[in-house]
């Protein structure tokens, strides 16, 4: 089936541009609905190759939508593919009485639609071969009638019923074919459907068996290193608790303050060197002054020496003068008797 457009009918944005992205990257021209009603509408004037509908929406859902479209002879021919969220075979019985043509479920990438399209054109192959089978065998139907009827003359009413007939056997014989052919079809449409269900089931029971050996092997080494992380736990435990806290302490404060030391030694160095010669001037000064203050108390002692002497004599004098008063005294007293 040459696909060269497509009605997507989805309330959802993000579903409508992801299906479109994979249509357009097929050389498929792609048309949008938001909802059911929509649809319809576009179909009045429109009639694109293949319609993606989506089962729930608001208003009409997907698979009222798909029934009215299925039972308009407008629209009866335009194959319809259900698309939903999840796969549900609830949802797959109701698409296909609703006259889907098949039933996708939504995914981010392009495989399921390719699946899809690639149905569509082996269904468009096999209606093309019943077709062209159809139209031979009328073909060659006619010519044997043309053949086969007698050369006698034939009244108008007889003609239209020998036509009538033979148009009634070709009728029954082609839906018979039809039939036959629609039942081989629904038989191999189901039997692809059973074989995609069991891959698909054999592929999710083989990746969950996968998935559960790999976490087994996981946890396993998980379990491992765990017990490997206990085991050293243990181990730095042990040896903290031998640990001396006190003596670690006073040994990294004397290394600490060990280095600090060093780091400023030559800076105290220097600020000692500079003590002593300030204490060496200091030092200095005070002799000087001691020098001097010594060079003030001798001056000071012979002075003092000298006010000594100056003090006797002066005492002897007073002494001499009052004996010779207390001698005046007493001569005078003498006298006065």
């Amino acid at each position: 089936m040459n696909i060269t457009s497509a009605l997507i009918v989805d309330d959802s944005k993000m579903a409508r541009v992801t299906l479109k992205k994979h249509l357009e990257s097929l050389n498929i021209k792609v048309f949008m609905a938001e909802t059911g009603e929509q649809s319809l509408e576009f179909l009045k004037q429109n009639h694109p190759d293949v319609i993606f509908m989506d089962c729930l929406m608001p208003g009409i859902d997907g698979f009222e939508t798909t029934r009215l479209i299925s039972s308009n002879p407008d629209t009866a021919a335009i194959p319809v593919i259900m698309c939903t969220g999840k796969e549900s075979d609830e949802d797959k019985h109701k698409a296909m009485d609703a006259g889907a043509f098949s039933y996708m479920t939504k995914s981010s990438s392009a495989g399921p639609l390719k699946d899809i399209l690639a149905d569509l054109d082996k269904f468009d192959a096999q209606m093309s071969r019943i077709t062209s089978t159809l139209k031979t065998e009328t073909t060659e139907q006619k010519a044997d009638t043309i053949n086969k009827t007698p050369e006698v003359s034939l009244t108008a009413d007889q003609i239209i019923k020998q036509t009538l007939a033979a148009a009634e056997n070709v009728l029954t014989d082609k839906l018979a074919l039809i039939n036959s052919n629609y039942n081989q079809l629904s038989s191999q449409f189901s039997a692809l459907s059973s074989q995609l269900e069991d891959k698909m089931i054999f592929s999710i029971k083989s990746s969950l068996n996968e998935s559960h050996t790999y976490i087994d092997s996981k946890t396993e080494n998980l379990i491992i290193d765990l017990q490997s992380l206990r085991q050293d736990f243990d181990t730095f435990k042990h040896q903290i608790e031998k640990i001396d806290f006190d003596e670690l302490i006073l040994d990294t404060l004397n290394t600490h303050m060990g280095q600090q030391f060093n780091d400023r030694r030559s800076e105290l160095s220097e600020s000692i060197i500079a003590e002593e010669s300030v204490q060496n001037q200091i030092n200095i000064l005070i002799q000087e002054q001691l020098e001097t203050e010594r060079e003030r108390i001798s001056a000071l002692e012979s002075n003092l020496e000298q006010a000594t002497s100056s003090s006797k004599d002066l005492y002897i004098g007073l002494t001499a003068l009052f004996f010779s008063l207390s001698a005046l005294a007493v001569s005078a007293y003498l006298y006065l008797q």
